[in-house]
């Protein structure tokens, strides 16, 4: 995720199926945009539940919500691809991203009126799954060299100073 001094943005990709905490490779775009590919459960043997269960619990979350120009979709959807690979090479298990088609407006507060959404805008949710926290601030680190993320190499499609971020321990998965 974007960070003050990090011109990069999120990506994001179709949510993990329930109970399936493994990324799949990226199929390309669908009608909702960006997605995933997940691997069913049939495709694992059982000697895998023990590492998913450590990778459950120790993963973390970076979090993102921006407005994006309606118009812009495409330009976003590039954008998001090519910071997902990036965050993929660096060890993100799963990147996601995912146009707002059913975000009401608030009366206290919203979605939209958290990152002031204009009217010819559309809000973007999107997150990165890493398998620690410890991972996550060391592919930050790394992500600072990489020519993408330089001032000017990949302009974010979207207001940057209206971003909404942060990082979260996960807590619970079902």
């Amino acid at each position: 995720m974007s960070g003050a001094g990090n011109p990069g943005g999120p990506i994001l990709r179709k949510p993990m199926q329930a109970g399936n905490p493994r990324p799949h490779h990226s199929e390309g775009l669908g009608a909702q945009g960006p997605h995933a590919v997940v691997e069913s459960s049939a495709d694992r043997s059982s000697s895998d539940d023990t590492h998913l269960k450590q990778e459950h619990t120790m993963s973390y979350i970076d979090g993102m919500v921006c407005a994006v120009p309606t118009a812009d979709k495409d330009a976003y959807v590039q954008y998001a691809r090519e910071f997902g690979a990036l965050f993929k090479k660096h060890g993100a298990l799963a990147v996601v991203d995912g146009w707002g088609d059913d975000v009401p407006e608030g009366k206290l507060t919203s979605f939209p009126m958290a990152v002031k959404r204009e009217p010819h805008e559309t809000v973007v949710f999107s997150w990165v799954q890493w398998p620690s926290r410890e991972v996550r601030d060391a592919a930050w680190k790394a992500l600072e060299n990489e020519p993408l993320m330089k001032p000017g190499a990949n302009p974010m499609p979207f207001d940057g100073k209206r971003m909404i971020y942060g990082g979260f321990s996960v807590i619970a998965q079902s």
